[in-house]
Parts: structure tokens; C-alpha cells; sequence
């Protein structure tokens, strides 16, 4: 009896076998590749020298603060907490409504800068710049 169950199970398998289509051509995978993040997009723009900047913005903060504060401590104070490296806010996306913008520069300016004119603190506004 066993045998006989042995025997129709292969030959069960040999039929299988021979429904396959063996002519079948195996398509690989196309492998599928992701767009390019937004962090992998600017640094494939960005040259090696603004990373190097990117990279030193807690450095370069420290350092144009203490070149400014050397002449103008008292303008530094009166930003208050504009100008603290550690201020940063728990929510920092503005609330909705009109604001006054303004740049405020730090240390020393390069040559190459046309708003250059050495080492200030300024401010600029829609007001004409005041220049600590």
C-alpha cells in the first residue's frame, strides 16, 4: 500500500513537471531608484566650500560675535536675545501677520562683499542702515 501511495505521488510530480514551460524567459527586477531627497538635492548644488560654512555656522556665529563685541558691546546688549547663540525658541515659525524685517551683520565683512565696508555691527532696515 505505502508503495503504491510513493508511486502516484511521483508520478503526480513527473505530470506537474512536464506542464511547466520550460521556453519561459526570467525577467530580472527593475530595480527602481528614489528621487533625490531635498537634503541630497542642495548638497549636489552646494560646493564643498558652502558646506564647510554650513558645517562651522555654531564656529563662525562665536567668532563674528566676539569680533563685534570688541566695538560695539553696548549695540550687542540692546539686541538682547536676538544676538544669543543659545536663544533659540521652542516654535520658531512666526505667528501670521506683518513684520518689519532687517539684516543685522556680525564681525568682519569680506572685501569681496559689495556691502563691505569692514568690521561693524549693522542693522539694516526699511529704514536707511545705522551702523553701530
Amino acid at each position: 500500500m505505502m508503495s503504491v501511495r510513493i508511486t502516484s505521488i511521483f508520478a503526480i510530480a513527473a505530470l506537474a513537471a512536464g506542464c511547466a514551460d520550460l521556453n519561459k524567459q526570467v525577467v530580472p527586477p527593475v530595480p527602481i531608484v528614489a528621487p533625490p531627497t531635498k537634503a541630497e538635492v542642495w548638497q549636489g548644488i552646494a560646493s564643498q566650500a558652502d558646506r564647510d560654512r554650513l558645517a562651522n555656522v555654531s564656529g563662525a556665529w562665536a567668532a563674528g560675535l566676539a569680533a563685534a563685541r570688541k566695538s560695539f558691546a553696548t549695540a550687542i546688549r540692546e539686541e538682547g536675545a536676538l544676538l544669543r547663540q543659545d536663544a533659540a525658541q521652542v516654535r520658531p515659525a512666526p505667528t501670521p501677520g506683518s513684520y518689519s524685517c532687517r539684516l543685522v551683520i556680525l564681525g568682519e565683512l569680506a572685501r569681496a562683499n559689495p556691502r563691505s565696508s569692514g568690521s561693524s555691527l549693522s542693522s539694516a532696515t526699511s529704514r536707511p542702515r545705522a551702523r553701530f
